[in-house]
């Protein structure tokens, strides 16, 4: 595992749907940009509704996009957007003890952490009710112990 200087990636943060004049603005800043290779990737941890056709587009000539999101409804890609780009479209669950162990010694070597909610089993009800309502700061975590 390695890790890609901030300089080399883009984060989105979608709370609003972007305009097309943003998307232009977005695509051509990555196009034009010297840091981005043809081996470019975007993982896209998104679970809500997006506009994929887009988001591929962000991708260089044979990029890759790895969903780890699931979102609920059927995802419509417009299969020219992966041909004529050369792109890739990948999925990745959890991964293996190999997988996680790898990446846990990467972020612990950086000192790469995360903030989260340790809530007892007890309300997870409550915190469910939180993720349906987006009232969401951390990630929720249920701490074992409550079990």
């Amino acid at each position: 595992m390695h890790l890609v200087p901030k300089s080399q990636y883009l984060a989105t943060h979608l709370k609003n749907k972007k305009t097309v004049k943003e998307w232009e603005q977005i695509t051509s800043t990555l196009h034009q940009s010297q840091t981005l290779s043809a081996s470019s990737e975007v993982i896209n941890t998104l679970s809500v509704e997006i506009d994929w056709d887009q988001y591929l587009n962000l991708l260089t000539i044979e990029g890759t996009m790895v969903v780890v999101g699931a979102p609920e409804k059927k995802i419509p890609i417009r299969v020219a957007t992966l041909i004529t780009g050369h792109r890739s479209l990948a999925g990745s669950a959890i991964g293996g003890i190999k997988q996680i162990q790898e990446m846990l010694e990467c972020s612990s070597k950086h000192n790469i952490s995360i903030d989260i909610e340790c809530i007892p089993i007890q309300m997870v009800n409550e915190a469910y009710e939180c993720v349906i309502n987006s009232d969401v700061r951390y990630r929720f975590v249920i701490d074992n112990k409550s079990l």
